[in-house]
């Protein structure tokens, strides 16, 4: 079993070496690393000289959708293992997955449990989506939180080739999440793991965290969870309607926090309309109470985080 470790790299020098040497650390020896280079400004370049062993590929900035697909373009491993250039592995990562993958041979995916780390790399708190090892069904098991990080995802490659790959005409924030869609059409079922072998790097550069107070932030909130619901929109398979209707409250708990007074009213109004069809809800002004949609929203955000924890011990 073969891994092709993908790192995209956008001006990534405060952290793009400590991700390379988790990489090269790895146990597990089968595999290879592609670093995609972004179109960087900064000394990213400079740095991957550094690394004789590691595969660069160099392109004009595309974005993280279009350099991932770059990387995976050129992978030779049966496996593609994905990491975001500030964040990290433990050594046994790599071994982990293959450990866990040998008494499931069907599965097509891999999603870990991972640690969420500081800037300085102090350990803040380990997230694990599931209590237990084992297969689950992606769709109603994501409808109501994250259960999947991208640095902690391994995917096989004739499975990114069958879907697409990334959306190219995405260049940040949630494009993970459309893939994640398209995978579960075609492999239902994705293999948690309960080990975290993952650090997940919270800082202020990173495009989760200055997204977070965007102002875009509501109208990219909403382009994702259309797409994942055009996505699902033709199966019948188990729990898409717990995915769409989970998706959908998570989408307006963000809006609803997030979003001025025009926002609310419009993705309001939508979303009502898809949770609801019509009916009182559709007909609310919320642009007369942003103050309480903010505090539904963290109900929504609250009650959805207390579900996740409860559901994440007794699995």
């Amino acid at each position: 079993m073969k891994f092709s470790v993908i790192i995209p790299a956008y001006n990534a020098e405060r952290y793009l070496r400590q991700a390379i040497d988790s990489a090269l650390a790895q146990t597990c020896r089968d595999r290879e690393i592609v670093v995609v280079d972004d179109g960087s400004t900064d000394s990213t370049p400079q740095i991957l000289k550094a690394y004789p062993g590691v595969r660069v590929v160099t392109q004009q900035n595309l974005g993280l959708s279009a350099a991932r697909n770059a990387g995976i373009e050129v992978a030779t491993g049966e496996f593609i293992a994905f990491l975001d250039a500030d964040d990290g592995w433990a050594p046994d990562h790599l071994a982990c997955v293959e450990e866990r993958l040998a008494p499931s041979p069907g599965a097509g995916w891999v999603g870990t449990a991972w640690h969420e780390v500081a800037e300085d790399g102090a350990l803040i708190r380990p997230v694990q989506p599931f209590a237990r090892t084992g297969l689950r069904t992606y769709l109603p098991a994501a409808s109501h939180r994250n259960i999947l990080l991208p640095s902690a995802t391994v995917v096989r490659k004739d499975l990114l080739d069958q879907v697409g790959r990334f959306p190219a005409d995405v260049r940040r924030s949630a494009e993970d999440k459309i893939v994640w869609a398209k995978l579960a059409m075609v492999c239902p079922k994705c293999l948690f793991v309960s080990d975290c072998t993952v650090f997940y790097r919270l800082h202020g550069q990173s495009i989760t965290r200055q997204m977070g107070g965007s102002l875009e932030r509501p109208a990219i909130e909403y382009d994702r969870f259309a797409r994942q619901m055009a996505v699902v929109a033709s199966t019948a398979q188990e729990g898409v309607g717990r995915f769409r209707r989970g998706m959908a409250v998570r989408c307006l708990a963000r809006v609803l926090y997030a979003g001025d007074a025009e926002l609310q009213r419009r993705w309001g109004e939508e979303f009502s309309r898809f949770l609801l069809g019509g009916g009182v809800v559709a007909r609310v002004p919320f642009h007369h109470w942003p103050r309480l949609g903010r505090a539904v929203a963290w109900c929504i955000i609250v009650g959805l985080d207390i579900r996740g924890r409860v559901e994440s011990r007794v699995r």
